[in-house]
């Protein structure tokens, strides 16, 4: 009976030691799981950063771009209105002129030359309008495309900052 006592006690003494096992065990596993489920989730988060990284170079590209062009409408433009300022110099200048000149045939000539620039007039505003329509058209995709830009940008700051520690 004292046998049969201690065997009990003894299994009885080995239960919670096996239970503690197994609740180990279960601990250790879940941890690990988590662990798996963390790489995995950083390793998306990886990839996606590097799509995104992809993404903006090319954006950035579409930026630079658009940027050279609403460089160029913009030189363009005030080239036409400089050509434009510079005739109606002439103009006036030619003019004055041909308020001070009493020779006919320099006046004719100066009368003609008067016409031939005035004609050109209207050229330069049809000019101006189309490279100023440019210009706006290439402005306007310049803010789509640093909007776009500025898109992406945001999802990557997202991505690296749910990959950095916590900082507290």
């Amino acid at each position: 009976m004292r046998l049969m006592t201690a065997v009990v006690a003894l299994i009885l003494l080995a239960l919670p030691s096996l239970a503690q096992t197994a609740h180990s065990d279960s601990q250790t596993l879940d941890a690990i799981l988590a662990e798996l489920r963390e790489i995995h989730n950083e390793l998306r988060s990886t990839r996606a950063m590097q799509i995104l990284l992809a993404e903006l170079q090319a954006k950035q590209g579409v930026v630079n771009q658009a940027l050279e062009r609403v460089d160029r409408e913009k030189s363009g433009l005030v080239q036409i209105q400089v050509d434009q300022k510079r005739t109606s110099s002439e103009i006036d200048s030619a003019q004055d002129k041909l308020e001070h000149s009493s020779d006919a045939v320099e006046q004719k000539r100066l009368t003609e030359e008067v016409e031939r620039l005035k004609a050109g007039v209207p050229a330069f505003k049809v000019q101006e309008q189309a490279r100023q329509s440019a210009f706006d058209e290439a402005e306007q995709r310049l803010r789509d495309s640093q909007d776009a830009l500025e898109a992406v940008q945001d999802q990557l700051n997202a991505i690296t900052k749910k990959l950095s520690p916590d900082e507290h």
